[in-house]
């Protein structure tokens, strides 16, 4: 499995099945496996931007993509993937 997804803040999200992987578009990358995810969700706010938020240990961290309403159908694939994968 290969999933991966755009964001108006990261590049590249990418989820392979084990590890989530954020590519901010600043630089750099972080790592999430997918024992430490709490919660992974997709939600649009009262303005209309669609949000996926992925929360994971330690210390509770969350981290808040916007999401492009065209790339909305694959973010929702993308955290069924890890909902899946989580239980």
């Amino acid at each position: 499995m290969w999933l991966q997804i755009k964001s108006k803040t990261h590049v590249a999200i990418t989820f392979d099945g084990h590890v989530v992987e954020l590519f901010p578009v600043n630089g750099g990358s972080e790592r999430i496996h997918i024992w430490s995810i709490t919660a992974a969700d997709l939600t649009t706010d009262r303005r209309g931007r669609h949000i996926l938020t992925i929360q994971h240990t330690p210390a509770n961290r969350k981290h808040g993509s916007a999401i492009d309403e065209a790339d909305l159908e694959a973010a929702r694939q993308f955290v069924a993937a890890i909902q899946a994968k989580g239980q």
